[in-house]
């Protein structure tokens, strides 16, 4: 059974036998029964399961032959699917055979390209599309403001890291709708601004989404993000992206200042679905685990698969409700002018404490120690010379700013758990005023 799933579109040879030349577990006895392995599935998916007898027995022999032939045997074949390491092409054959049906199986031999829409390629788009493509993946953006710099000559992207280089898309499309009407998307990531109370991206990108192949890549700031999406996309995986970037776009030049990570998972409706929607959870946790293997083939080495993506959520808006909020505030400060003044410096650990604080009693779980606690963040920002938060950058440019999701959504949240911001509501009341000037102004 495991030989028939586990089949290459390409190729008659089993998993075993690519690994190995032989098909030692062919004659596996199968039978249907409920999978409570990974968190997150636990549910009943009668497409194929193995015999419990022989399960563990069966899955550490595997996993042995698949690592040691796996650098003489599949490291190549692998390298031209993204996977980036050893340990990570390992891991996702071990994966695949555990947690689900063939459909959502890594295919050793399929060498079908991965199809990328980035709706919104800013700085953060246009730079993490450029790593995705250099994994060879094929990413298209849509743009309004640089449309005609992108189409015509790409992105110049310059970076401490990677150099300076070009980024230049498989295609350029004014529209969601144009791109829908050139070709069919694995994912679409969603890379701007979030703001609920001024656009509706979620009936933007409709035309986009193919239920249910194509995944929804959220990489956009605050949290309360995904509903809307799951909302409009009830059959669609919902991947939420947390990012750790510092960069900045004018006219198809982006300049990467600093960090690179980046943190992907499946979005889980509250409470966790049943049923049919463990299936489509099933394929958004596989199809993150795929994209955080592209980035890595990307050299972004800290691209990381994450089982609760709200914890990394809630840290990443603790960052961004106390540099943004503060850097408008105070005039316009950079974030490392901010650091070195120490009266702001407390203020602005005041504001990240108060929300990690709040975050694990919201979630229910703790933070783990690899996410950096205030004073690492605020000690790491001195170092990130001249950079201004991103919205800071838009109040100059007077655009609406993202305070609904960053402030106001993390002290409603908060609130409704019997808890409260103070700092952040604070933050959230003083910006509301400039705020709706500068809807009102963007809407005419």
């Amino acid at each position: 059974m495991v030989t028939s799933w586990a089949q290459s579109r390409n190729s008659s040879k089993s998993l075993e036998q690519v690994a190995t030349g032989e098909a030692r577990f062919a004659a596996m006895p199968v039978v249907k029964t409920t999978f409570v392995g990974r968190e997150g599935i636990g549910n009943p998916i009668d497409e194929w399961r193995i015999n419990k007898k022989n399960t563990v027995e069966m899955l550490s022999s595997l996993y042995s032959i698949v690592r040691s032939n796996l650098i003489n045997v599949t490291k190549q074949r692998f390298t031209t699917t993204s996977c980036a390491t050893q340990h990570q092409t390992t891991r996702r054959i071990f994966v695949s055979i555990v947690t689900g049906p063939s459909s959502y199986c890594l295919d050793m031999d399929n060498q079908q390209t991965p199809e990328i829409l980035i709706v919104g390629a800013g700085a953060v788009g246009a730079f993490y599309g450029s790593r995705l493509a250099a994994a060879a993946a094929r990413v298209s953006c849509i743009c309004r403001s640089n449309y005609d710099v992108a189409k015509s000559t790409g992105f110049t992207i310059k970076s401490p890291y990677y150099g300076s280089y070009q980024f230049l898309p498989t295609a350029v499309y004014r529209t969601v709708q144009e791109a829908a009407l050139s070709n069919t998307f694995d994912y679409v990531l969603v890379a701007t601004k979030s703001l609920p109370d001024f656009e509706n991206i979620p009936e933007t990108i409709a035309p986009a989404i193919k239920a249910p192949n194509t995944a929804v890549v959220l990489l956009q700031n605050g949290v309360g993000v995904e509903q809307p999406y799951r909302a409009a996309f009830p059959n669609n995986p919902i991947i939420s992206a947390v990012e750790y970037v510092s960069a900045s776009q004018n006219n198809g030049l982006v300049i990467h200042n600093k960090w690179t990570r980046i943190c992907l998972g499946n979005y889980y409706s509250p409470p966790r679905p049943q049923g049919v929607n463990a299936q489509r959870d099933a394929r958004g946790i596989y199809l993150a685990q795929k994209l955080v293997d592209i980035f890595q083939a990307g050299g972004v080495q800290d691209a990381q698969f994450w089982e609760d993506i709200s914890l990394a959520r809630w840290h990443k808006v603790a960052l961004n409700a106390a540099f943004n909020a503060s850097a408008i505030l105070t005039g316009g400060l950079t974030n490392a002018d901010m650091v070195r003044d120490p009266v702001l410096r407390q203020h602005l650990k005041d504001v990240m404490d108060e929300i990690m604080t709040a975050a694990p009693k919201i979630i229910g779980k703790t933070f783990p120690r690899e996410l950096a606690p205030a004073d690492a963040i605020l000690k790491s920002t001195e170092r990130n010379e001249g950079s201004k938060p991103s919205m800071l950058l838009d109040f100059e440019s007077g655009k609406a700013l993202e305070i609904e999701t960053i402030l106001g959504e993390p002290a409603r949240i908060a609130r409704r758990h019997g808890l409260v911001l103070p700092r952040t509501e604070s933050l959230y009341a003083l910006l509301r005023p400039y705020n709706a000037k500068l809807l009102q102004k963007a809407k005419f």
